[in-house]
């Protein structure tokens, strides 16, 4: 069982569910990775390091808590201070499930208590297994869906970055009358923007196509995942 440092929590889970992030790590495509993969799961609070109950008292053990993409961030640059919190998955410095921290295709995982991503009391009439599903895969939809609609209200311009046949530079210095581009972005969406995507849940708007599976299936999984034959998730309990 890993244990948490000072200023860190022990998760214990209840279910994970299944990313397509996750195949694309397990073939190598995103870089070096730990053994143990996976960044869509839920979890309560069952341990708190030394420093936790000094620098946030509201931390209890118990609480219910997602387990995203991001799991940590620097906190002093520009992007973590942002006031509306848009920025926080834009930092260079950021650390991420699978990659720094041992992950959630087990029993439990570590959280930096400054990154801990509180799913409130407000939400608990919706399962474990319907919100594993939007802390990373929902929330990548759900902010698409929040930027065509400022299209669909007004903004005047929007680039697609992903192949078209038409050169993105090109376009952007079109738009810009030759000043050119500054690229800031994220591949997933903030704690905030989780939260919101829960509100279409628990409303009835958008509910998860769930289904249930075995740890021990998981290579069984990829493989469907890998020849596209998965629809809706699938979800791991602990």
């Amino acid at each position: 069982m890993p244990v948490p440092g000072p200023n860190e929590l022990l998760i214990r889970l209840s279910v994970t569910s299944l990313c397509g992030s996750d195949l694309g790590m397990a073939l190598g495509h995103m870089g070096p990775v730990g053994n143990i993969l996976g960044h869509e799961g839920v979890g309560r609070i069952a341990a708190i390091g030394s420093d936790v109950p000094s620098l946030d008292p509201r931390v209890e053990i118990g609480p219910r808590v997602g387990v995203a993409w991001t799991r940590d961030i620097y906190g002093v640059c520009s992007y973590c201070l942002d006031p509306t919190n848009e920025g926080e998955t834009r930092c260079a410095e950021g650390l991420h499930s699978a990659k720094a921290y041992p992950d959630i295709f087990g029993e439990y995982t570590i959280m930096p208590l400054r990154y801990l991503a509180r799913i409130p009391p407000a939400f608990d009439d919706v399962p474990d297994e319907e919100v594993a599903p939007i802390v990373c895969g929902g929330v990548t939809a759900y902010k698409r869906c929040k930027e065509a609609y400022c299209k669909s209200q007004g903004a005047e311009h929007y680039v697609d970055v992903f192949p078209s046949g038409e050169a993105a530079g090109k376009k952007v210095k079109e738009l810009t009358d030759g000043q050119g581009w500054t690229v800031k972005g994220s591949s997933v969406g903030t704690r905030a923007d989780i939260l919101e995507a829960l509100i279409f849940v628990q409303n009835r708007v958008v509910v998860p196509r769930v289904k249930w599976a075995a740890l021990g299936e998981i290579e069984e999984l990829t493989s469907e995942m890998s020849k596209g034959q998965i629809e809706g998730k699938y979800v791991m309990k602990q």
